[in-house]
C-alpha cells in the first residue's frame, strides 16, 4: 500500500528494486537447479532452455546503461550504493534538486521497461 508520507518516486523505485531482486534470486535458483541437474545426469548433456527471466534482466540493465551519463551515475550512487541526495549532490557538484530530478527520470525509464514485461 502506498504511503502519502513518502515520495511517490521512492515508493515506485522500491517496487522496481524488489522486483529486480526477486528476478535475480529466481535466476540464481534456476542456475543452481540447472547445475544440480547437470551433475546428476552422469555426463549426459541436459537440455538448456533459454531462460525468459534472463532476457528481462538484460533489458533492465540495458535501460540503465542507456541512461544519460550523469543520470546513470546518480541512479547507481543512490540505489546501488545507498548514498543520500545530499551526498550525491556534494560528490557530483550538483544541487540536491537535480539529483532528485535525475532519480525520478531514471525510475520512470525503468518503470516503462518493467511495464513491458510484467
Amino acid at each position: 500500500m502506498l504511503s502519502p508520507d513518502i515520495d511517490l518516486s521512492i515508493q515506485i523505485f522500491r517496487v522496481a528494486k524488489s522486483t529486480m531482486i526477486d528476478l535475480l534470486r529466481k535466476e540464481i535458483r534456476r542456475l543452481d537447479h540447472q547445475a544440480a541437474l547437470a551433475a546428476s545426469t552422469d555426463g549426459q548433456s541436459p537440455e538448456r532452455p533459454d531462460p525468459a527471466g534472463k532476457d528481462d534482466l538484460r533489458h533492465i540493465y540495458d535501460t540503465i546503461e542507456k541512461m544519460a551519463p550523469v543520470r546513470k551515475k546518480v541512479f547507481r550512487l543512490s540505489r546501488l550504493e545507498g548514498l543520500s541526495h545530499k551526498e550525491i549532490a556534494e560528490q557530483l557538484s550538483i544541487s540536491p534538486k537535480t539529483v532528485e530530478n535525475h532519480i525520478g527520470r531514471a525510475i520512470r525509464q525503468l518503470k516503462d521497461v518493467l511495464t513491458l514485461f510484467f
